[in-house]
């Protein structure tokens, strides 16, 4: 009520982006189990849905192989595992790391990149991505930019928002009045996938 037909139309547009948000990430959690990593059960990896299949094999060795057009994550471990879920666990989860980081850093550095023409035009460093469990990013006074595997895992825009965050520490080195200010600026509904990462992101199977 009281509303004209341009505020009205805002607020509908803004009440569907964020039933859309809401829906999607219900959809994130529909496919995951106590053992994330066996086979049959699917993981999200940015934004797209990979099915896992897990084997065995004579040795020690481990290997992992990423089908981008079959939606498919292959690994392989060494058959003494089979029996402990506790090691097997642990296992496929070293395995998957260190495959997300060899096969989607690409992805990643690119989304950097443009994500930075867009919105900053910032001078910045080396791209990388690494495991952490307590810190989603960093960027140094150098521009270089680390962000964690396990954003990887997280809606497409939560990812989006955890890059705009770190290109903003190029111009404000704090989180000061100003840094949010430009983080505002480049992604105006920031506060909603900031509150997903504080609510949902300890519940990521890495």
């Amino acid at each position: 009520k009281g509303m004209n037909i341009q505020q009205k139309n805002k607020a509908t547009q803004e009440l569907l982006e964020w039933a859309k948000l809401k829906i999607e990430e219900k959809k994130f959690y529909a496919h995951t189990d106590s053992d994330h990593f066996k086979t049959g059960n699917s993981i999200h990896v940015l934004g797209q849905m990979y099915e896992i299949e897990r084997h065995f094999i004579p040795g020690n060795q481990t290997k992992i192989h990423i089908s981008r057009p079959q939606s498919k994550i292959k690994i392989s471990l060494p058959i003494h595992l089979s029996n402990d879920d506790e090691e097997l666990h642990d296992w496929s989860q070293k395995v998957l790391i260190k495959g997300f980081n060899q096969y989607f850093l690409p992805d990643i550095q690119k989304q950097v990149h443009d994500l930075n023409h867009q919105y900053f035009q910032a001078e910045i460093g080396k791209v990388s991505l690494r495991y952490t469990s307590s810190r989603w990013g960093s960027c140094s006074s150098s521009g270089s930019i680390s962000l964690s595997t396990k954003l990887l895992l997280v809606p497409p825009k939560v990812c989006e928002y955890v890059i705009i965050h770190e290109l903003a520490h190029r111009f404000e080195m704090n989180h000061s009045d100003r840094f949010w200010a430009q983080v505002e600026k480049a992604m105006p509904d920031y506060k909603t996938h900031l509150k997903w990462l504080k609510t949902e992101g300890s519940k990521l199977p890495i």
